[in-house]
C-alpha cells in the first residue's frame, strides 16, 4: 500500500476514534486486505470488510461501536429517497443542517 492511501486509512479512523464520524469506508486493493485490517486494529478501530463488483477490490467499513456492524448491513448502496440520504448522512458523520440542505437542493432539482 503507498504512502498516500495509508495516510487517507489512517485519517479516516482517527475521525472514527474521535467520534467525529460514527462511520467511515475505503475502497482498496484486495492484495492490501490484511495490511489495512492490522492498520486499522492499530489505530483503536474495528473493521468490517464488503467484497465489491470488482473481485481486485474490497470495501473496508470502519467503526469503533459494535453496533455500527448490524447498522451496516442496512444502509443502502443507492439512496432515492431523502430517508436513505438522511441515513447515510447520519452514518457519515454529516450534520443535520448539511443533511438538509443537500435533500433540499436534490428535491429542487427533481421538481
Amino acid at each position: 500500500m503507498n504512502e498516500f492511501t495509508k495516510g487517507q486509512l489512517i485519517e479516516l479512523c482517527q475521525m472514527v476514534y474521535r467520534g467525529c464520524k460514527p462511520l467511515a469506508v475505503m475502497s482498496v486493493k484486495k492484495i492490501y486486505e490484511s495490511e489495512v485490517i492490522k492498520l486499522i486494529d492499530s489505530e483503536g478501530v474495528k473493521s468490517l470488510i464488503r467484497e465489491m463488483n470488482d473481485e481486485n477490490w474490497v470495501e473496508i467499513c470502519i467503526f469503533k461501536r459494535d453496533e455500527m456492524r448490524f447498522i451496516i448491513d442496512y444502509l443502502p448502496d443507492n439512496p432515492t429517497t431523502e430517508f436513505e440520504h438522511f441515513i447515510l448522512g447520519c452514518a457519515f458523520g454529516y450534520s443535520i443542517d448539511a443533511i438538509c440542505d443537500f435533500i433540499g437542493r436534490v428535491g429542487r432539482e427533481k421538481l
